[in-house]
């Protein structure tokens, strides 16, 4: 008898990643995940959310993450996420979302 011995590795980048603000301070992101093989199962996925007012690291389960902003936040405060999935080879290939605004600066009239 032959038998085929198939191995997964780290895991690709997420894809087909969308985010839409809920409202002015809370952001909605959702992607599909990597390949993996047949019945193989992506146990999660770390979250990274960093801009110059906080640094945030998750582990979830889910393929979507609700992002608030914090009280203090700045309009002008850049945001950076990154996304990898996990699996009993480590972390994957990072995928990264930057430049994001919770919310938009104030109109000055001259």
């Amino acid at each position: 008898d032959v038998g085929i011995l198939l191995v997964q590795g780290l895991l690709s980048s997420v894809v087909d990643i969308l985010h839409n603000f809920i409202n002015s301070s809370s952001l909605n992101i959702s992607w599909n995940p990597p390949f993996t093989f047949p019945g193989t199962h992506i146990p999660g996925y770390n979250i990274s959310v960093t801009s110059i007012m906080f640094n945030i690291s998750q582990f979830i389960t889910d393929t979507y993450y609700v992002l608030t902003a914090p009280n203090n936040s700045d309009p002008c405060d850049e945001i950076n996420i990154t996304i990898s999935g996990y699996n009993g080879a480590g972390n994957g290939e990072m995928t990264t979302i930057s430049s994001l605004y919770f919310q938009t600066a104030p109109l000055v009239d001259f």
